[in-house]
């Protein structure tokens, strides 16, 4: 099936498919929800016609933050992907002239083997926690990867022969990186852009979990934050409605963006390259 310009087959559409109804979730959330953010109930109430999902330590709807938590996800997500995947291929694009290709490549490297997921908790130690650091940090230390694999593209698309024949007749760089370079890179950048997506959602939700997010952020990280520092959950049933929730809701995002991500690679890489039925 083709969607967008990309051959997905039926495990990428499912994948497309939980996509779509969690951004219309994030979208919808204060049509979605019976309470508000500050609304507060009874703590630890289970289940029933008046909480869906119960209510936290502190009184908390669960589903009004769970699928608040939505927002925050997608918004880290998407937002890390489109800064880090376009900084990526401006610089691989760089790549195409020989006298900064070396230097390019050396940067990259310096770059790529520094852990973001670490280094984003430390940072988060000295400076204001926000969502916002997040995707700027992440951002910062993510192009790298994108730059990396566009790169061989790039530099292979220059030798080409129609790229040659461009010369002779006098296009210049500009127009040839834009209009004949770039369009060979569409199923890569879709590649990395899901990819990028997916590592920045789980590496919001480890920095959340671990506690080094700003408190008033309603994420899935924050919630399962909470639910293991009160010894209470250990030692009931209060799990079921305070962990599993947003535990199954960041495993079935990031599954979903798994699930796109290698089917564009089956399709689009020549070395995983599947025939379709």
């Amino acid at each position: 099936m083709r969607i967008l310009g990309l051959e997905l087959s039926k495990r990428g559409v499912v994948g497309l498919v939980v996509v779509l109804v969690f951004t219309l979730m994030g979208v919808l959330a204060s049509l979605i929800v019976p309470y508000g953010l500050d609304y507060l109930g009874k703590p630890f109430t289970p289940p029933n016609n008046e909480y869906i999902l119960g209510t936290d330590d502190v009184g908390h709807d669960v589903f009004t933050h769970l699928v608040y938590g939505v927002r925050t996800s997608l918004i880290v997500g998407f937002l890390t992907a489109l800064i880090s995947t376009f900084t990526g291929l401006a610089v691989a694009l760089l790549c195409y002239y020989d006298r900064l290709d070396l230097i390019i490549v050396r940067i990259i490297d310096l770059f790529m083997v520094v852990p973001r997921l670490p280094l984003l908790i430390v940072l988060s130690t000295i400076v204001k926690p926000s969502i916002w650091n997040v995707v700027l940090i992440l951002s910062f230390f993510g192009w790298s990867i994108t730059a990396r694999v566009l790169r061989p593209m790039v530099r292979q698309l220059k030798c080409s022969n129609f790229i040659g024949i461009l010369k002779v007749i006098g296009a210049r760089d500009h127009y040839i990186l834009l209009r004949h370079v770039v369009p060979h890179l569409y199923s890569l950048i879709a590649v990395q852009f899901i990819l990028e997506a997916r590592h920045a959602v789980l590496a919001e939700a480890g920095v959340g979990f671990l506690g080094f997010e700003e408190p008033t952020t309603v994420s899935w990280g924050i919630m399962l934050y909470h639910a293991f520092r009160n010894s209470y959950t250990f030692i009931s049933n209060v799990w079921l409605w305070t962990t599993l929730p947003p535990a199954l809701m960041l495993a079935l995002l990031t599954l979903a963006l798994t699930l796109i991500a290698i089917d564009l690679e089956e399709t689009y890489n020549p070395m995983l390259r599947r025939v379709r039925i």
